[in-house]
């Protein structure tokens, strides 16, 4: 639409110009005519205009085609807002049920991202709920998770009980985020490394957060120690 949009305006414009200069041209040679108030005076005058008729014409042709392309357009957008509404309805209800999940392990991040639902849905609608290369994956994690990846972390209930990492690839808070990523878009229709970069961008965040907190001999303590004392809470319920 934009493109057959910018032409017909410049047409508009060009065709909107020349009318006025043949208007005034005539008016002007209307003036020198000797003043006759009858019908053939008047015809007399009218005829001033016909050699410019077909511009006349031209340019109320073009500027009623360009009208009914931007009512067109004002259909096209009522009907595009319509459907983005009625998809953000369903998306959000069914990304809420998924959210929900994250309740026991991951509860920063669940008020994060339910905070953030809409912005993300609108930003997903746009590009058909497909993240179709590296790049689009780069926008996509940066403008809505970088930042708040560390938070993720420190703040999962796992980690909070652990306090150390086994490696540079561990992450506390990756399954949680990847589990509700995948139910955001439409997974089988993003190109095939979406998961394998999202996951190395993630991790560089995580790595920020945990460099200094690396013990592979602490960790196997600290997490013998806490599925103990959770398997001790379930024995006990």
């Amino acid at each position: 639409m934009t493109k057959i949009k910018q032409p017909i305006f410049y047409l508009q414009w060009t065709l909107i110009i020349f009318s006025l200069i043949a208007f005034l041209m005539a008016t002007i040679e209307g003036f020198r005519m000797s003043f006759d108030i009858s019908s053939t005076g008047f015809q007399e005058y009218l005829k001033l205009f016909t050699p410019y008729s077909i511009l006349f014409t031209a340019t109320f042709i073009v500027l009623t085609t360009h009208l009914a392309i931007e009512r067109l357009g004002l259909m096209s957008d009522a009907n595009n807002n319509a459907f983005k509404a009625s998809n953000r309805t369903i998306w959000i209800q069914t990304t809420k049920e998924f959210l929900s999940e994250l309740k026991e392990e991951n509860p920063l991040m669940l008020k994060e991202l339910s905070k953030q639902l809409l912005v993300i849905h609108d930003y997903l609608f746009e590009k058909q709920y497909k993240i179709i290369s590296a790049n689009d994956t780069k926008e996509f994690f940066d403008k809505f998770f970088k930042n708040r990846v560390s938070y993720f972390e420190e703040m999962n209930t796992k980690y909070m009980n652990i306090a150390c990492y086994r490696d540079n690839r561990q992450s506390y808070s990756w399954d949680g985020f990847r589990y509700l990523i995948i139910v955001m878009v439409n997974a089988d229709e993003c190109y095939s490394k979406f998961i394998p970069d999202l996951t190395e961008l993630y991790q560089k965040e995580v790595l920020e957060f945990s460099n200094s907190l690396i013990d592979s001999h602490a960790f196997e303590l600290a997490h013998k120690e806490y599925f103990q004392r959770k398997l001790k809470r379930t024995d006990f319920k």
